[in-house]
């Protein structure tokens, strides 16, 4: 049997993200930030498929927001 990409993505490693660490990656100063990147760039080369629902952005997005309100001039 033939190791195709195809056949590869099939049998990578499925992973769902959670609100922690989407603001764990955005946050620069975050202490398992380099945990993360490193989960981002298996997903890049393939190694790793990342799914995650739209609540888990939204919440995200909350969180930084706030971290970031001083920063935000709306």
């Amino acid at each position: 049997m033939r190791n195709t990409k195809a056949s590869l993505r099939a049998r990578s490693v499925r992973i769902v993200l959670d609100t922690g660490v989407l603001v764990e990656y955005i946050v620069k100063r975050a202490p398992y930030r380099h945990k993360v990147v490193e989960v981002f760039r298996n997903a890049d080369e393939g190694d790793v498929r990342l799914f995650m629902s739209p609540i888990t952005l939204s919440e995200a997005l909350y969180v930084v927001s706030r971290i970031y309100r001083d920063f935000i001039h709306l």
